[in-house]
C-alpha cells in the first residue's frame, strides 16, 4: 500500500515537473520573441531620434565650414578614418554634401605607395579648386 502511494506521488510529481518544463519553454520563447520586439523598436527609436536630431537643422554652409576645419587640423591622406573619406560615410546627404565641395578634396597626401585609383578620385572630386599636393 504505501509502495503504490510513493508510486502514485512520484508519477505525480513527474507530471508536475514535466508541466513545469513545458511553461518554461513557452516562457522562453515569448522572452526571445519580446527580446527581438525590443530590439526593433529600440532600431526604431533610433532612427526617429536621427530624423530630429539638431545636426539635421544646420546650414549645408554652416556643415561645410565645419567639415573644412576638421581638414584643417590634420592632413589624412586616403585613410578612411578621417576627413573627408569619413564624412562621406556618416549618411547620404552628408556623402552628397561632401562629395560636391571640391575644397574638400583640394590636398593630397600621397605617401610612398599611392593607391592609383584614390589619387584619381581625389582629383575628380577636387574639381577646379586649387590644388596642395603633399608626397610623403
Amino acid at each position: 500500500m504505501l509502495s503504490k502511494a510513493v508510486e502514485f506521488a512520484l508519477s505525480e510529481k513527474r507530471r508536475t515537473l514535466s508541466d513545469v518544463e513545458r511553461r518554461l519553454d513557452e516562457f522562453r520563447i515569448q522572452v526571445e520573441d519580446l527580446e527581438t520586439k525590443q530590439r526593433l523598436v529600440q532600431k526604431d527609436i533610433e532612427f526617429y531620434q536621427g530624423l530630429v536630431a539638431p545636426i539635421r537643422r544646420l546650414q549645408s554652409e554652416l556643415l561645410l565650414q565645419i567639415f573644412t576645419f576638421c581638414l584643417e587640423a590634420e592632413v589624412s591622406g586616403f585613410n578612411l578614418n578621417r576627413p573627408p573619406l569619413l564624412l562621406t560615410h556618416v549618411c547620404h546627404s552628408w556623402r552628397q554634401l561632401v562629395s560636391e565641395y571640391s575644397p574638400l578634396w583640394s590636398t593630397i597626401s600621397i605617401g610612398s605607395n599611392p593607391v592609383e585609383a584614390a589619387v584619381s578620385h581625389w582629383l575628380q572630386l577636387s574639381k577646379s579648386s586649387p590644388l596642395r599636393v603633399e608626397i610623403r
